[in-house]
């Protein structure tokens, strides 16, 4: 899917594979081509948390096993990257330029598409038709957050916020937006739901969010040993206290409070874990009288604040290299 709303995905899928990707720059490149090519760097290492496998090339020296093996990033404007006529693109090359009805020659360029040389990986354009072009667009993709417009592979970048702006998620996000649908959980032992939310850099949750769990069991379970834990990014934050009052009702309603510490720029990762256990240890596996409902009606509370962090910087070599990242 090359959607760019989903960004950084496809390059980086946080699954069991390891995801790599190679940056493709001119074989000359600009200052300002370098510079996008680092933003674009730093950018992909602060939304992947440094797991995407990343490696630099010109393209003069890219080789047909890092085009077949690897997701392509190219930077850079047309004239200097004649391999992007050979992409099929929405926003074509012609003449070695871009021509944007209605835009400019700054205007900055963002494209991704199924890569020729490999239907697996993409092709990530990171362009425009002058250098100025280039740094505006390496400097959207540092938002986290791309805007699209007449193709959903295609971003047109006109101007940049010189700082970040406070934005919400809307007040109630159902969890079936996280791919957290509805779910039955049956059988004795373990099972669990993952899915992602994003948080853009320079942000966080402020601490009035929210988890809003609403739940109903059997009565059959083991209340002492069975239990449904909601873990974000590997650390625990809440859990549920199940009993026979909440056996009896059809719908139970559990609130759990996200602390900002356990929270991320980029994606986070949100899991709901539980363990079934009967109240008889001789109950056959297969019983279907132990079960849990997540029902739909749950939801995710993400109201966002700006980071603030202490502009006063340490000059002390200790720290390095802290003066360098302590603003997003």
């Amino acid at each position: 899917d090359t959607n760019l709303i989903n960004f950084p995905r496809p390059i980086y899928q946080n699954s069991f594979k390891e995801d790599s990707a190679v940056m493709v720059l001119p074989d000359k490149p600009t200052a300002d081509e370098m510079q996008a090519a680092l933003t674009v760097a730093a950018s992909l290492g602060n939304f992947t948390g440094n797991d995407l496998i990343l490696d630099m090339t010109s393209a003069g020296k890219m080789t047909t096993e890092q085009a077949e093996n690897n997701h392509l990033i190219f930077i850079g404007k047309p004239s200097s990257l004649s391999v992007l006529g050979e992409l099929n693109l929405p926003q074509p090359v012609r003449g070695n330029e871009y021509q944007v009805a209605g835009g400019s020659a700054d205007d900055g360029v963002i494209q991704m598409v199924v890569s020729p040389w490999s239907e697996a990986h993409v092709a990530f354009v990171v362009s425009g038709n002058s250098d100025q072009a280039i740094v505006k667009a390496a400097q959207a993709i540092s938002t986290g957050v791309l805007r699209t417009n007449r193709f959903p592979n295609l971003v047109i970048v006109q101007d940049v916020e010189p700082t970040p702006v406070l934005t919400s998620l809307s007040v109630d996000r159902p969890l079936s937006d996280l791919v957290i649908e509805g779910r039955d959980f049956f059988n004795r032992g373990v099972a669990f739901s993952t899915s992602t939310f994003y948080i853009p850099p320079g942000m966080t949750v402020s601490p009035e969010a929210t988890i809003n769990l609403v739940i109903s069991h059997s009565a059959l379970l083991d209340f002492d040993q069975s239990t449904l834990i909601v873990q974000l990014n590997g650390r625990p934050i809440g859990s549920v206290l199940m009993d026979s009052v909440t056996a009896s009702r059809s719908t139970n309603k559990f609130k759990i409070e996200i602390p900002p510490s356990a929270v991320t720029p980029g994606n986070n990762q949100l899991e709901v874990i539980v363990s079934l256990e009967p109240i008889d240890n001789c109950t056959p596996p297969g019983t279907r009288g132990l079960w849990l409902r997540l029902w739909p009606e749950s939801s995710l509370y993400l109201p966002l604040d700006e980071v603030i962090t202490d502009s006063t910087l340490d000059a002390d070599l200790a720290t390095f290299p802290a003066a360098y990242i302590q603003n997003s």
